[in-house]
């Protein structure tokens, strides 16, 4: 049996593109936090998580899954709320730049722009848990 999770960088709530449809068929659960471009449509937002079972929550999010410790934020600035150093993994998104970074056992990971504000540039990132190792998908 294959294990997996989704964390959803996206910026969900664009007209363009519809990201819940296609991830709700994903068998992983879905966990994601709100970044600064979801306040105006929190509504309708929070709407599209609850008709498809996902989780978002407010930044700081902190998993444990398959033995390792993540934290999800929107903006690395919100990295200040933990101790970046309890984790395996720190995922971000917000500055639209591909970041792959190691330090000893820890990853830092920015699958880069998703949203489709930057033609050929968009991407999403696959990362093995087991092994820290990233793949970017770019369409």
């Amino acid at each position: 049996m294959k294990l997996g999770l989704t964390v959803l960088f996206t910026r969900a709530t664009s007209r363009r593109r519809k990201p819940w449809k296609y991830s709700a068929g994903l068998n992983a659960p879905l966990w994601g936090v709100f970044g600064n471009n979801d306040i105006g449509e929190r509504d309708s937002l929070t709407s599209a998580v609850n008709q498809f079972g996902f989780e978002f929550i407010e930044p700081p999010l902190t998993l444990l899954w398959l033995e390792k410790k993540m934290v999800v934020v929107h903006d690395p600035l919100e990295l200040s709320m933990v101790d970046p150093g309890d984790y395996d993994i720190i995922l971000h998104g917000h500055t639209h730049r591909e970041t792959i970074e190691y330090d000893g056992d820890q990853l830092t990971f920015n699958p880069g722009e998703c949203a489709g504000h930057m033609a050929g540039c968009n991407a999403i990132g696959v990362l093995d848990l087991q092994g820290l190792r990233v793949e970017i998908l770019k369409f």
